[in-house]
């Protein structure tokens, strides 16, 4: 078997790795932000100081007032005049986008190493 295979079925398998690690992050995420708002009326939990939004949110001052109240941790970003609510669930929406960021960049990296290796080799 050529070394040009043997890297070509290595980045098939790095590739198909990273996809479903992707996608269970996608998925884990989206799970985890049903059961909270499954599990609390159908609204997602935000901390009582920072309500935007009464209808889709109910605010809470103690974990202990929450269902599932580990996974309602919910992270508030002030940014100008707006709120963004983070919950859990999607900060690992978002960290599966930024692995498919920060992978295309290390395989364009390795690519380039391997291109200029196989040249030095031939």
């Amino acid at each position: 078997m050529s070394i040009k295979k043997i890297e070509e079925r290595v980045v098939e398998q790095h590739t198909s790795i990273i996809c479903l690690v992707f996608l269970n992050l996608i998925f884990f995420g989206a799970i985890l932000n049903m059961n909270v708002i499954l599990m609390n009326d159908g609204r997602m939990p935000v901390l009582a100081n920072r309500v935007n939004n009464l209808d889709t949110h109910f605010p809470f001052s103690d974990f202990d007032s929450v269902t599932f109240p580990y996974l309602a941790d919910i992270i508030n970003l002030d940014i100008g005049k707006y709120y963004y609510n983070l919950s859990i669930g999607d900060l690992f929406v978002y960290l599966s986008s930024i692995s498919v960021v920060i992978y295309l960049i290390v395989y364009k990296i390795r690519k380039k190493k391997l291109v200029s290796e196989v040249k030095v080799v031939n």
